[in-house]
């Protein structure tokens, strides 16, 4: 398994407009993307760091997660745990290989198989009980 790097950092917050403005015109993070993922109940909002171009830097995206319904995984997050950090996601090479790799070796995988992500990637999620508690992401972002 090889990872790239960080790829994005996905947020959930409880006033998804205020914190729109505050990435937006405060920090004056360019707007990447935003896209809805109607299987994952989410629409998404990503900025970089590079206003509007895909950055190769580290930690360059923040992905904000707005949940388009009451059962979505990040509203059952927000309701438990309130905005932050919803999870840490990694750039990797091969998703396929990256998800064997890990199943071999044990860990707890709340995707077995790749799932659609935004922008065209593919995107599997290792669940918090394998990691001490984060949720973490792989990505495989479209050549």
């Amino acid at each position: 398994m090889h990872i790239e790097g960080i790829d994005h950092i996905g947020i959930a917050s409880q006033d998804p407009a205020r914190t729109r403005w505050f990435f937006s015109t405060a920090l004056q993070l360019g707007v990447l993307a935003e896209e809805s993922l109607p299987t994952q109940h989410v629409d998404t909002v990503t900025w970089s760091s590079a206003h509007g171009q895909k950055s190769q830097g580290l930690i360059a995206r923040l992905e904000l997660l707005i949940p388009s319904s009451a059962d979505s995984t990040v509203a059952k997050f927000l309701d438990k745990r309130g905005g932050g950090m919803h999870h840490l996601s990694f750039r990797v090479r091969n998703l396929e290989q990256a998800i064997s790799t890990l199943q071999r070796k044990g860990v707890r995988l709340i995707n077995n198989t790749p799932q659609a992500g935004i922008e065209g990637s593919r995107i599997a999620f290792i669940h918090p009980h394998s990691t001490g508690g984060l949720l973490i992401e792989l990505s495989e972002n479209n050549p």
